[in-house]
């Protein structure tokens, strides 16, 4: 069982999906030895915190995704 407030160290895509989440237990700095894997996947994050976790071929492969860096860069005036 994964606790609540585990940080993302990745989001596992294939063919366009995400396929699993890795996460850290953040009170032991350490990741779980298991991805977290679900049926629908949300990612409530700052524009700037999602730019750093979703790898740049998950970026390039989702057509709405494929300028979140030059967002991420962009967002003092927030």
């Amino acid at each position: 069982m994964m606790d609540v407030g585990a940080l993302i160290e990745q989001v596992v895509c294939a063919d366009g999906k995400v396929q699993s989440v890795q996460i850290q237990d953040w009170q032991h700095a350490k990741p779980y030895e298991t991805p977290a894997v679900g049926d629908y996947y949300l990612l409530a994050t700052p524009v700037e915190v999602a730019a750093a976790v979703l790898s740049d071929d998950v970026k390039k492969s989702v057509g709405s995704l494929q300028r979140l860096d030059d967002l991420a860069a962009d967002v003092a005036w927030m």
